[in-house]
């Protein structure tokens, strides 16, 4: 998968909800809003100035507009604000400060923080990870005009991995150290419920499949990750982006984001840039959050006419539950 696991690579991400945003909105009109108070126009002013999406990219600028979103709570601005101290970008370095803004988002449902958050927290010391405990409570107490209790309760999911919340979404598998070279095949779009070719299968998954044939978007999900990261079984991109694609259409956002990023890289489909923004943006206007290794250019290299037939197919999309065989 794309999301971001570690900050050895580097990733791009997009943090906005609104898919109008790239396309319709100037810099000047982002910054008036922004400047009002509205935290999604802070929240993308600091990704664009993050990662130089139609302005000059800004350490600071990003750190500054992360952070007044962030005070008003902006989960998402909590996790740029959380990679710049991590990354040591626009400010100095400081990971207990960036895992303080992690848990905080992490607590408000932001999936992609939890990983971070742990991360993080694994690798304090614990009188460090004491430290980052309590700002976020005292935080939760200023914002929230909370006691001090009632902000301690929203922070005691345990964050270190001894003490793992066995109900956090999590992907199926791990990413092996070593990948195979993909296949040369690629496959067009494909039809909802299309039938998918079985492959051999260790006596482990075939479970799975079955589960997976008969609509259980989880196990679409699992059996796609197996797919593409070569995990258990021979790696094979097609097979990922057809898993993917049954359980993108039922409307699940990690499947639509793996979706568009094969998309984006030529991973078992053919490489098409308004198919990957159709469901990066369709999976972040429903609270999903994208990192993509080329996404920068991707992006970027998008005409407007493109990024419109883009936001039409997301428009028009609409999830259809499959029927169970």
């Amino acid at each position: 998968m794309r999301y971001l696991r570690t900050f050895g690579i580097f990733f791009i991400f997009l943090l906005t909800a609104s898919l109008p945003v790239l396309a319709d909105v100037s810099v000047e009109e982002m910054t008036a809003k922004a400047e009002s108070g509205d935290a999604k126009a802070q929240c993308s002013l600091g990704v664009w100035y993050h990662f130089g999406l139609f302005v000059t990219k800004d350490f600071e600028q990003a750190m500054k507009w992360y952070r007044r979103a962030s005070e008003q709570g902006n989960a998402n601005a909590q996790f740029g604000l959380g990679v710049l101290y991590a990354r040591g970008q626009g400010v100095d370095k400081d990971e207990v400060e960036a895992c303080k803004w992690f848990v905080l988002s992490a607590i408000q449902g932001n999936k992609e923080a939890v990983p971070e958050r742990e991360r993080l927290t694994n690798q304090l010391s614990p009188a460090q990870f004491r430290e980052a405990k309590k700002r976020a409570i005292a935080f939760i107490v200023h914002k929230e005009n909370n006691r001090k209790p009632e902000a301690e309760t929203a922070i005691t999911k345990p964050t270190r991995k001894e003490d793992e919340d066995e109900d956090e979404e999590r992907p199926a598998v791990k990413p092996p150290e070593t990948k195979r070279q993909p296949p040369r095949e690629t496959v067009k779009e494909t039809p909802r419920q299309q039938a998918i070719p079985s492959v051999p299968l260790p006596p482990e998954l075939a479970t799975l499949q079955t589960r997976a044939e008969q609509g259980d978007i989880e196990a679409q999900k699992s059996l796609g990750q197996h797919f593409e990261t070569g995990k258990d079984v021979p790696q094979n991109y097609t097979l990922a982006a057809l898993w993917y694609r049954r359980a993108a259409d039922q409307g699940d956002t990690w499947a639509q984001i793996s979706l568009g990023t094969l998309y984006v890289n030529g991973q078992g489909v053919a490489r098409d840039n308004v198919e990957a923004f159709k469901w990066i943006a369709i999976a972040v206007q429903n609270g999903g959050t994208w990192f993509g290794s080329n996404g920068k250019d991707f992006v970027r290299d998008m005409t407007p006419d493109q990024i419109n037939e883009a936001k039409s197919r997301a428009i028009e999309f609409r999830p259809q539950k499959e029927s169970p065989k």
